[in-house]
């Protein structure tokens, strides 16, 4: 499997970087929109939030990078649905993981496993 990096990322649909977006102020912040990343229409941004998965499919997933706290961005809807990942240097969804500042990389997921991966939306500002 072959990851590369994608310049046509480097914007949050909402505005922002997809590691920096935080979506709106925090004094404006609405009710958090979850829906399952299959969800997304191509170009939205989430962070993730959940992963209804087996313990040995999360722990594949984290080691790419898609961990609870990863914001992704949707560059394909279907089968392999794709999404731009960018950890931004927080943790890795467990206690004492960490990313390179600004990892990035695009994913092929199954659909049924993009179904199970749940994320909050980024709100435009």
């Amino acid at each position: 499997m072959a990851l590369s990096r994608d310049k046509s990322s480097d914007q949050c649909a909402c505005g922002g970087t997809p590691g920096d977006c935080r979506g709106t102020p925090a004094a404006a912040a609405p009710e958090i929109v979850t829906l399952p990343l299959a969800k997304l229409k191509v170009g939205q941004c989430g962070t993730i939030q959940e992963k209804r998965i087996h313990e040995q499919d999360q722990a594949l997933l984290r080691a790419m990078g898609l961990s609870c706290n990863a914001s992704v961005t949707l560059c394909r809807q279907g089968e392999p649905c794709i999404v731009a990942v960018t950890t931004g240097g927080a943790a890795g969804g467990r206690l004492g993981e960490a990313s390179p500042p600004g990892a990035s990389c695009r994913i092929g997921l199954t659909r049924e496993l993009s179904e199970k991966i749940f994320v909050s939306l980024h709100r435009p500002r």
